[in-house]
């Protein structure tokens, strides 16, 4: 697992992310109990310190991971 970033604000089923690289869009979330939460909906900001907008699945609560880390799966390289 890599370490996304921390949550920084929590709204309905949207968190909002201090990431430390810019992940791509549709990536699985997984919170700091290794549980999937949800997916990567968009990545905003500076290209050396993006924010990450995750959309929580249904049964979810965002505020349990305010200032925690989320992490995701390193994705896979499509060679050409």
């Amino acid at each position: 697992m890599r370490r996304l970033g921390k949550v920084i604000r929590a709204k309905g089923r949207k968190i909002i992310v201090k990431a430390t690289f810019a992940p791509r869009i549709n990536q699985i979330v997984y919170g700091y109990d290794l549980n999937p939460i949800g997916r990567i909906a968009d990545v905003f900001g500076p290209v050396n310190s993006p924010y990450v907008s995750v959309l929580l699945n249904v049964n979810v609560n965002g505020t349990k991971y305010l200032g925690r880390y989320l992490f995701i799966k390193p994705g896979f390289r499509h060679r050409r």
